[in-house]
C-alpha cells in the first residue's frame, strides 16, 4: 500500500472543507421581504407618522433566524424612508411572517407630494423596497434584496 505525501494529502483535505461550505452555502436560500402595507398613522404639517409592514417569508425546507435589516422604501419615486431594525425573529419553513416597523418622516417636499394624491383620492404608488438582511444561518451572512410593485396607502 502506497502512502500519501503529506502535502496531497493536506491539498486534498482543503479541497473537501471548501467543497462542504460552497454545498452549505448553496443551501441556504436568503429570505425574500414584500411590502404588504403602509398606513398613514398620523399627519400634520410638520411630521407624518407611519407604520410599514413587510412580509418575510422563508423559502428554506428548514427554519431560519433573521437578526436585522437594513431598508429603503421609495414611494412614487422618491426616497420615503430608510432606516436598520434590530430582529429576533425565527422564520418558520415555507411560511410569511409579518414584520411591522414604525417610523416618522418630516419630509415636507415628500408629503405635500403624497398628501395631495391622497386627498386626490390616489391612494395607491408604486414603490420600491431595497436593503439587505442579516440571516443567522451556519455561514451567518448578509443578503441583499429588492422588490418593485403598487401598494395602497391606508388612511
Amino acid at each position: 500500500m502506497r502512502k500519501l505525501p503529506f502535502t496531497l494529502l493536506l491539498a486534498l483535505t482543503g479541497m473537501v472543507f471548501a467543497s462542504g461550505c460552497t454545498v452549505l452555502q448553496q443551501t441556504v436560500l436568503p429570505p425574500e421581504l414584500a411590502l404588504r402595507e403602509v398606513r398613514l398613522v398620523q399627519a400634520d404639517l410638520r411630521t407624518q407618522r407611519y407604520t410599514v409592514t413587510l412580509d418575510a417569508y422563508n423559502p428554506n425546507t428548514f427554519s431560519i433566524g433573521l437578526e436585522a435589516i437594513q431598508w429603503q422604501l421609495e414611494l412614487a419615486g422618491y426616497e420615503f424612508a430608510k432606516g436598520s431594525l434590530a430582529l429576533s425573529e425565527k422564520l418558520p419553513a415555507r411560511e410569511s411572517v409579518p414584520l411591522t416597523l414604525e417610523m416618522q418622516t418630516n419630509l415636507f417636499d415628500y408629503a405635500r407630494h403624497a398628501l395631495s394624491r391622497l386627498i386626490a383620492g390616489d391612494d395607491e404608488f408604486e414603490y420600491r423596497l431595497s436593503g439587505s438582511a442579516q440571516v443567522d444561518s451556519p455561514l451567518r451572512r448578509s443578503v441583499p434584496f429588492e422588490e418593485t410593485g403598487r401598494v395602497n396607502i391606508q388612511r
